[in-house]
């Protein structure tokens, strides 16, 4: 039998904000891509060489955090290296277009409040 106290906790834990957001394979499957993009595109614009360890794990972590607020999972997600190379060529080349040179994007990309 339920105890009301089993019933409200839940509740509680949600109101408060400390409860974490379940996340569905399709959207872990997606956060692992843009992980893996990031950094892949991170060590191509050779941001990862000028940072510590620790500046480059969170602001890898700040972008992927923000790339998957803008991002919407659709059915099943299942990517692959193929895709992981096409889609970092294809993001590094509009950044490089946006920006001017691969020194320019170097510095935007270093500039975590820009994000």
């Amino acid at each position: 039998m339920n105890s009301p106290m089993n019933t409200t906790e839940p509740a509680a834990a949600s109101a408060s904000g400390c409860e974490s957001p379940v996340e569905t394979d399709s959207q872990k499957q997606l956060r692992q891509f843009v992980t893996m993009l990031t950094l892949r595109l991170l060590h191509k614009c050779n941001t990862v060489q000028s940072r510590t360890k620790e500046q480059w794990v969170a602001h890898t972590k700040t972008l992927v955090s923000q790339t998957m607020e803008g991002l919407t999972v659709t059915g099943n997600f299942c990517p692959d290296a193929k895709d992981m190379k096409k889609v970092c060529k294809a993001v590094q080349k509009d950044l490089q277009k946006r920006y001017g040179s691969k020194g320019l994007l170097q510095t935007v990309i270093l500039q975590e409040e820009t994000f």
